[in-house]
């Protein structure tokens, strides 16, 4: 089954985006759109009632199984709001092979296939080469020294064709230029990029023009001027409004030569208000509802113990599974590339298997959408690293970047503007090419962090706040053990109440859960401390921790420490438990016992063997 079938047996059908929409939710009396149909990208078809019916009970109750939820075996079938494909143009290799195609249908819209080599197709873009529209003309004119025009879309391209010009453009459209698109045009003659005259046209046109400089002979960026009294966006638009070959290249030949320090046309930098009161926004593309979407810069920021780096790594596995996080809305699956800096790589593994574990995801949940830097003794840094991520992030497709923490990022003194500020600018580059929501894991300022208002919280420059779009806080709870209050401050939606979540530990995993009913009070120097005295004695035998031990020989360490009871020293041993870097776990032998030591030193118990 695919979702334009699905779709026909719902009720209160609204589009959300591209490939999702809402309705009103079959599994129970529903007043309002609840529930949320996703199509992935593989044609699965994912959905998500708000109220919290089972999947298995809504797709019952329109009398379907879950098996009508994958697509079949021919792959997934043409977006849901297609009425018919109204034109086809294929991308091939240097002899002309095809290798994807793109198809525009009608009502407006663009998706892309891949042959599947037995006449049929297959709907996405998985494990093919990406290259230029119209590659065999593009090649044979960097070899003879002809000019190459740059468009948006392949429509403007197939337009200057007609004219007998060499046209390419990418697959996608704006803010989608890879590296390997600049290697095909180096060492042309000429290139002149032809602009959308909108703003991500604009942005579009200057991120190539940055990646030809210095590539290519000589680079031009070119707005085409309305023509005849028509309204013209791109060539197409100037074609169709009558305008030649020679008035055509009478514009270009006009246009100045482009170079870094130098706005190619003088409103290139400007807007025409005008044109956004007549003209409905572009839509805004969430990735968590509420907080941020593609293009922005979010972090998240939280003092010492307060798992900040768990807490991503949560986010993450929801992100590119596409479940909701903590009572945050996750639309549909993300592709996301996590640069972790500080935690050795085998730990890392450990934290990413327990959280997958407690919240039930499996490899096949992720989809191949989750990728691990581990940055760790990793040689790189400053421009470097970042243009090994910004490779990466183009070889995987990723929508999403984490980098954990921000301050190995960092050169000099992290309380300077001027030496943050080039870390900054990498984040700027990235979110405009490969055009991700770019986030950061921010260590807290010392001192009592409830004390201080959320829009001061983040150690280091004041200019860290001011930049991102979005920023998480995590404070402590004020009485609950193991618990923090949730903050978010937002440039561009609307505020959010804080909330508490709780971290909680089993034998086979670790996640944080919403506390909805603990009111979200945050720990400040006036705070009650709870158990103070059990605090500082749990302080007072941290230091025991390391070389694992059974849990009953810590009680006796403790008590030959503490002077207490046997009682107290097992609440001792029970908080030192939830210290972050430490592990108890039972050995993998007959009748083993459970032992708890420093995490880094527990891979290997008594009696366990190495596989």
């Amino acid at each position: 089954m695919n979702a334009t079938e699905l779709l026909t047996q719902l009720k209160g059908v609204k589009k959300a985006h591209q490939r999702g929409w809402y309705s009103y939710c079959p599994a129970h009396d529903d007043n309002r759109p609840s529930l949320s149909i996703n199509e992935a990208a593989d044609g699965k078809i994912l959905l998500n009632c708000f109220a919290g019916c089972k999947t298995e009970n809504i797709v019952a109750a329109i009398g379907l199984t879950m098996h009508d939820l994958f697509p079949t075996k021919d792959s997934a079938p043409p977006p849901p709001n297609v009425a018919h494909i109204v034109a086809e143009y294929n991308y091939t290799d240097p002899t002309g092979k095809l290798i994807y195609q793109v198809c525009r249908f009608e009502p407006k819209d663009f998706r892309q296939r891949q042959p599947d080599g037995q006449g049929g197709w297959i709907w996405n873009m998985q494990g093919i080469e990406r290259v230029l529209y119209r590659l065999p003309e593009v090649m044979a004119a960097v070899k003879d020294g002809s000019t190459i025009f740059i468009c948006e879309g392949e429509k403007a391209c197939e337009a200057l064709a007609a004219f007998g010009l060499v046209a390419a453009c990418n697959v996608g459209g704006a803010c989608k230029w890879r590296e390997e698109y600049t290697t095909t045009l180096t060492d042309a003659a000429l290139v002149v990029i032809i602009a959308d005259k909108d703003a991500p046209g604009r942005a579009h046109a200057e991120t190539i023009a940055k990646a030809l400089y210095g590539k290519v002979k000589t680079l031009k960026v070119v707005e085409l001027p309305d023509w005849n009294g028509h309204t013209v966006k791109d060539a197409a638009d100037f074609t169709g409004a009558g305008g030649t070959m020679t008035e055509f290249l009478q514009v270009v030949e006009a246009a100045p030569t482009w170079s870094p320090n130098v706005i190619a046309d003088d409103t290139a930098a400007t807007i025409d208000a005008g044109e956004w009161i007549e003209t409905a926004p572009p839509p805004v593309t969430p990735i968590l509802n509420g907080l941020f979407e593609i293009g922005d810069k979010f972090e998240i920021i939280g003092g010492s113990k307060t798992r900040k780096t768990f807490f991503m790594i949560h986010a993450v596995l929801c992100l590119a599974s596409g479940r909701d996080f903590l009572g945050w809305r996750i639309d549909h699956p993300w592709r996301v590339l996590v640069v972790q800096m500080e935690v050795k790589p085998q730990h890392f593994h450990r934290r990413i298997h327990k959280l997958a574990a407690a919240i039930g995801l499996t490899r096949e949940d992720l989809g191949g959408r989750l990728f691990i830097l581990n940055g760790r003794g990793l040689k790189l840094a400053g421009v470097a690293l970042f243009e090994h991520v910004r490779k990466l992030a183009e070889k995987h497709g990723a929508e999403i970047i984490f980098f954990d923490p921000l301050y190995k990022l960092t050169a000099g003194d992290e309380n300077a503007a001027a030496d943050v500020k080039p870390t900054l600018a990498e984040f700027d580059r990235l979110a405009e090419t490969p055009g991700a929501a770019v986030g950061y894991v921010h260590h807290d300022s010392k001192g009592d962090a409830g004390d201080r208002d959320i829009r001061d919280r983040g150690a280091g420059s004041g200019v860290l706040a001011r930049d991102c779009d979005c920023r998480i806080i995590l404070t402590a709870h004020e009485s609950e053990p193991d618990a923090f209050v949730v903050e978010t401050v937002t440039r561009n939606f609307p505020p959010q109440d804080g909330f508490t979540i709780g971290w909680g530990e089993n034998e086979t995993g670790y996640c944080f859960k919403a506390m909805p009913s603990v009111p979200a009070l945050k720990r400040t120097s006036r705070s009650k401390q709870v158990g103070p005295k059990l605090a500082a004695l749990v302080e007072q035998c941290a230091s025991l921790i390391g070389t694992p031990v059974t849990k009953g020989g810590m009680v006796a360490k403790v008590q030959l420490q503490t002077s207490v009871g046997r009682d107290k020293a097992l609440a001792i041993v029970k908080g030192l438990e939830t210290r972050p870097g430490v592990v108890c776990r039972r050995a993998k032998a007959k009748g083993a016992q459970w032992y708890i030591g420093a995490e880094d030193q527990m891979e290997l118990l008594p009696g366990e063997k190495r596989d």
